[in-house]
């Protein structure tokens, strides 16, 4: 059986994020997540566990989105195998990215910050 390289398993994770952030978009196009994006995917070892990393801007409806976000996991990797013509398609696992969240506490800090000077 051939080994995974380092570098087939991150052309595999980009193609995912790619696909992924598309099927978001057009045909999952559902309002309840229309404002998610997938900032990364990373993958086990084997292949198996795709680790999907999304944010939103909308940080008062994280809770309500990720709800929604997993009810259309399973659409989403059937999609998945379909366009990207996989066998065995990695089963998702949703972690919430909070970089729109940090951005606006560093920009309140900042503003603090300058107020004080």
């Amino acid at each position: 059986m051939k080994k995974e390289t380092a570098h087939s398993r991150k052309r595999l994770s980009q193609a995912l994020l790619e696909e992924i952030n598309s099927a978001l978009r057009n045909e999952l196009a559902d309002p309840k997540i229309q404002f998610v994006t997938v900032t990364g995917v990373e993958l086990n070892k084997d292949n198996s566990v795709a680790h999907v990393h999304w944010d939103t801007f909308r940080t008062e409806e994280v809770e309500t989105i990720k709800v929604n976000l997993e009810v259309v996991t399973p659409r989403l990797r059937a999609l998945l195998a379909k366009k990207l013509q996989m066998r065995h398609t990695p089963e998702l696992r949703l972690v919430y990215n909070s970089q729109f969240e940090d951005a606006l506490k560093i920009d309140r800090l900042l503003k603090e910050n300058n107020d004080d000077t």
